[in-house]
């Protein structure tokens, strides 16, 4: 009995002990006064493998001597399995597989697990056009031919039969329609709005000259638009130039001399942190810009850093998931046989899911090869700030078009000229005077003179506001698209017929929109383990943001109301989604457009007053 207990202390003996099985199969060695034999006809399963064990040693061993036996077999048999099926699943690997775990949830489609969900997939481009040219430019110059109500209702007149009593009951109700459906175009009604507001504007400067003469470049407008343009040329240059340096770092990290998980991570993010703080008081404080010229770099400089970020980002995901599939194989291949049946497919699965996503995009520039000035160049050309390595393109650059927006261009700044020339500016320096004086006779006084100020900056500031929208995202954006044959022209939706400002934001400026959903809303979401409501949140607290630091590049002092006005979107939103506006769309649509024409004034008057 003694013996046995020091026996079973002893390492050597329990090593030896390690080694002893009972399949006919596994290697045989001697234990204390038992000699193990092969059964050959008993078959073992891991569940029956204890019990072969101690059948024979009862015969000749001792109770005591049974249980030691059975025990330390017990043990090295676990420890055996273990070894076997876990090996070289080390505390780094262990880590390594929690990690692929944790990311396949968001990998994998949740209702068919074979199906891959693609980081690239929440945004998507494809061929299609603007909705100005689609809906009134191409079916004008394509298939316009005059009136054609007339004929539509002869061919009705041809076509009429005779209807039934039912029939006839029914057209009677009030609800019913006076006959069939018509359709127009009312392409001659987008003419006819132009020819308005051109012989305004012309009205305008005939005035003028009758005033004052062709003294046109003492007109402050006119002064901010062609003041400082060399300097501003060469300052928006040095701010574009300074974008390589995304191209430098993955460029360093292609030729493996830093790697991108942390050297490369790092100094772009430096980068981007640091790169409006650096520019944002040259262009404000440095140079005695004009308002107009601060608030034009300050949007640049912002369409910089988008471009910069979603470059640089895209391709860091692509050397994680790329240093992903050379680690995984690599595991696969060195210690296939040895891994468990889990970890095999983990890592399997792995290797199939970053094969699949570096394959999801490069038809014809395959990652790294993407990664290069000429490649950077373009992106920056493109109307789009997020960066993919294939877009859509057109077979070749439309001149006609090209000539078409290049006129809507210079036609529509002089109608913003002139809209803030002589509608805008008097009213502006009429708050000024405001602002500049603190009693104004009263508080009742003064309300009903800000009242005022605001009724007259309505009208001109929704005009300013809907040439400003279509001289950028129709005209500007489609002449650029045409010239790098971009073929999305998807850059705004029909937000003039949204119910909500929740639609509104997400339709009024695609490209923007696009960018905030994946390198904001999902990113977070991703990274600070956001859920979707603090990931709205959060996206919307950053464009926030940026609005007020524009108000900021204009009016050089920080006043909060543009950001309160971004917030309160959350209200409006709420508001709009009760049972009752849900029930009635059109009210909806008229306090939605009730919204977009006064808010806007309503912001700029407080900035200029208060």
């Amino acid at each position: 009995m003694t013996e046995a207990k020091d026996l079973l202390q002893d390492e050597q003996f329990l090593k030896i002990q390690r080694l002893n099985s009972a399949e006919p199969n596994k290697r045989h060695s001697v234990t204390y006064d038992n000699v193990i034999l092969p059964q050959e006809s008993v078959e073992v399963s891991p569940r029956s493998s204890t019990t072969s064990l101690a059948e024979p040693a009862t015969s000749t061993t001792t109770g005591v001597d049974v249980e030691s036996t059975k025990a330390a077999h017990v043990a090295g048999k676990q420890e055996q399995e273990q070894e076997q099926e876990e090996y070289p699943v080390d505390a780094h690997m262990r880590k390594y597989l929690s990690h692929l775990k944790s990311k396949s949830r968001s990998r994998f489609h949740r209702k068919d697990a074979s199906k891959y969900v693609s980081f690239f997939g929440d945004v998507s481009f494809d061929p299609r056009p603007t909705l100005l040219d689609s809906a009134i430019n191409l079916p004008f110059q394509t298939t316009f031919k005059g009136p054609v109500l007339e004929k539509q209702l002869k061919d009705l007149q041809l076509t009429k039969t005779k209807t039934t009593v039912t029939t006839a009951k029914k057209t009677e109700k009030a609800d019913a329609p006076p006959g069939e459906k018509l359709e127009s175009n009312f392409s001659g009604i987008y003419v006819f709005a132009w020819m308005f507001l051109g012989w305004i504007a012309i009205r305008c400067c005939t005035d003028y000259y009758a005033s004052h003469g062709s003294t046109w470049n003492k007109l402050e407008i006119v002064q901010y638009m062609t003041s400082d343009l060399f300097t501003i040329a060469m300052l928006d240059l040095a701010m574009f130039v300074c974008t390589f340096f995304v191209v430098f770092v993955h460029w360093l990290v292609k030729k493996r001399i830093i790697n991108w998980k942390w050297t490369g991570f790092i100094a772009v993010s430096i980068f981007e942190l640091a790169f409006i703080p650096v520019t944002f008081p040259i262009y404000v404080y440095y140079y005695n810009f004009s308002w107009v010229t601060r608030i034009f770099l300050f949007l640049h400089s912002v369409v910089f850093v988008m471009k910069s970020h979603s470059f640089a980002f895209y391709n860091g995901y692509l050397w994680d998931v790329k240093q992903e599939l050379e680690y995984s194989s690599k595991q696969l291949q060195k210690f296939k046989e040895s891994l468990s049946p889990e970890t095999r497919e983990i890592l399997q699965k792995s290797c199939d899911f970053c094969l699949f996503e570096l394959n999801y995009q490069t038809k014809d520039n395959d990652f790294p090869n993407n990664i290069s000035c000429s490649n950077f160049f373009m992106f920056c050309l493109f109307p789009v700030l997020v960066y993919q390595i294939n877009y859509p393109r057109t077979p070749r650059i439309r001149w006609r078009y090209v000539l078409e927006k290049t006129c809507a261009i210079i036609g529509t700044i002089f109608l913003m000229m002139v809209t803030a020339q002589f509608f805008m500016h008097p009213v502006a320096m009429r708050c000024i005077q405001f602002h500049n004086t603190p009693t104004f006779g009263g508080w009742i006084p003064a309300t009903q003179e800000w009242f005022h100020l605001l009724f007259d900056m309505i009208p001109g500031f929704t005009v300013l506001y809907m040439l400003t929208f279509y001289m950028i995202w129709d005209a500007l954006l489609n002449c650029v698209a045409e010239l790098t044959r971009f073929a999305d022209r998807y850059f705004y939706g029909d937000w003039w017929n949204c119910v909500s400002f929740e639609e509104f934001s997400r339709i009024w400026n695609v490209p923007v929109h696009k960018f905030l959903l994946r390198h904001v809303y999902h990113s977070s979401m991703g990274a600070l383990n956001l859920s979707k409501s603090q990931a709205t949140l959060f996206t919307f607290f950053l464009s926030a943001v940026f609005h007020e630091m524009a108000m900021f590049a204009i009016f050089k002092r920080v006043r909060g109301y543009l950001f309160m006005f971004q917030l309160s979107q959350f209200v409006w939103t709420a508001l709009s989604n009760t049972k009752f506006l849900r029930a009635r769309p059109q009210l909806s649509n008229v306090v939605f457009s009730f919204g977009v024409c006064s808010g806007p004034s309503i912001i700029m008057t407080l900035y200029l007053t208060l």
